[in-house]
């Protein structure tokens, strides 16, 4: 199975995945050569693990398939990843470049069973959570919320297209997002 967590910057994608992976008290740093990749996670009463994309250890940064080194940094070397991860287990990744992708998770879908859930954060949240974020790291002039509104509206249409694929997609708030993550990982 293979789960995509989508949203704007500042809508809860990275903390969504860390409340994750804590339920699972084994993980396992996943390379690929030198570099972090993510992580394989597990935990006996829970059966069958996951691999989650990207490195998730600076908690003052976000994580996720964004944070990724060359040669996986670019799409193609992301879904290479998921691709090959999900013929052994479940794969969760969420990524603010990734949120548009459309033609991969259709054709991933086509091969695994595939759930893309949109994380429906207001705006007004969203840019709150960036600008805390960034005030965490030391820089004090606040986002420009022209790119998190644009991203906003991009999400809806990818959201349509992917439907219109045939691909399970979810418009969930944060605390309902995770709650089917764990019902379809059955945690």
């Amino acid at each position: 199975m293979i789960i995509s967590i989508r949203g704007t910057s500042g809508s809860g994608k990275t903390h969504l995945v860390r409340a994750l992976m804590a339920l699972y008290h084994d993980r396992v740093d996943e390379r690929v050569g030198n570099r972090l990749v993510g992580h394989d996670c597990h935990a006996r009463e829970i059966g069958k693990g996951m691999f989650v994309l990207g490195p998730y250890r600076d908690t003052a940064w976000s994580g996720g398939a964004d944070m990724l080194c060359p040669p996986h940094k670019t799409r193609e070397g992301k879904f290479k990843l998921i691709y090959d991860w999900a013929l052994r287990r479940n794969v969760v990744f969420e990524g603010l470049m990734e949120g548009n992708e459309v033609a991969r998770t259709v054709a991933l879908s086509r091969q695994f069973d595939t759930h893309v859930i949109f994380l429906d954060t207001s705006l007004e949240e969203c840019l709150q959570a960036v600008n805390a974020r960034r005030a965490a790291r030391g820089v004090t002039e606040p986002v420009d919320p022209r790119k998190t509104e644009e991203k906003h509206a991009e999400l809806v249409r990818v959201r349509a297209r992917l439907r219109q694929a045939g691909v399970s997609t979810y418009f969930l708030g944060r605390d309902a997002a995770l709650a089917k993550v764990r019902e379809l990982l059955g945690v």
